[in-house]
């Protein structure tokens, strides 16, 4: 399973302070002595003003992630104290106040969960690159349509499909082709090309590290983006007549000859801390 949320935590130390990023898959307990809990799913902090459990941050179908406090000096959330045993829904960008401790929440898709379905198809089992394209075809696809997609995804090489209802997600492994951003590109192009009036679609390009590693959460949370990105670009290309296709500026620098591109703009994005830098993309002459 691949983390899209997880928590810096911040603490004080004689030198200074040290920060450690910890991922939450279905559950973490936090506090000063934890039993019979796995490393994995547990925060110590050697804080007396830590209770022993002193709360939890869970995983909910529903609301994300929430906390529940289990403590007897209290957790603030924002500034604001949390309430004993009531669960708490964290948005991206959340602090939390433990202490002398400070967990940052972040979270890549608590506005939308990627589907398991799209995750799951691009797992790799080493950190690699892969380059990521999503569509946006504005309505239920006809069956024909996704049959025609899926046939141009594989010859473009894809090496993961995915589609659902109105979308339709790809992937390319850099590690095992070179040319991944320029063969996501291309597909995405043509795809551009093929579904046009009167169904208006978007298509977005991205990249970004995958892994299957736990240990590895850097790479889990670049994956995780990099998908997420994807279909949320997807939703605002083909917008007012424009080009069908946006890609991060990444795409455009990795391939810079492959299309001709837009100027650089930053799109504010939901469940992200900084805006997106983006560019349009049509087909070089």
């Amino acid at each position: 399973m691949t983390a899209t949320d997880w928590v810096v935590v911040t603490e004080k130390t004689e030198n200074g302070q040290t920060d450690r990023v910890v991922a939450i898959v279905d559950r973490v307990t936090v506090g000063r002595k934890l039993g019979g809990i796995g490393t994995a799913q547990q925060v110590l902090l050697d804080d007396p003003m830590v209770s022993r459990e002193h709360l939890e941050l869970r995983v909910d179908a529903a609301d994300g992630v929430v906390l529940v406090d289990q403590s007897t000096n209290g957790t603030r959330v924002n500034g604001s104290k949390a309430e004993p045993g009531e669960p708490l829904a964290l948005r991206d960008g959340d602090l939390i106040e433990i202490g002398s401790a400070r967990l940052g929440f972040r979270s890549l898709d608590n506005a939308q969960r990627i589907p398991g379905a799209i995750r799951s198809a691009v797992v790799m089992t080493e950190p690699t690159l892969i380059a990521c394209v999503a569509g946006d075809l504005g309505g239920a696809a006809a069956d024909e349509l996704l049959a025609t997609l899926r046939e141009l995804q594989a010859s473009h090489g894809a090496g993961a499909c995915h589609a659902d209802g109105d979308s339709f997600f790809a992937a390319w492994d850099g590690g095992d082709d070179p040319a991944a951003v320029e063969r996501a590109l291309a597909f995405a192009l043509a795809a551009g090309a093929i579904v046009s009036e009167p169904l208006r679609a978007g298509w977005a390009v991205t990249a970004g590290d995958a892994t299957a590693a736990h240990t590895s959460t850097t790479c889990q949370a670049v994956h995780a983006e990099a998908i997420n990105l994807a279909l949320r670009l997807a939703g605002v290309a083909a917008r007012e007549d424009g080009p069908a296709v946006v890609v991060s500026s990444e795409i455009a620098d990795a391939a810079p000859s492959a299309a001709v591109y837009g100027e650089v703009r930053e799109l504010d994005l939901r469940g992200r801390a900084a805006p997106a830098r983006v560019q349009t993309a049509q087909p070089a002459a």
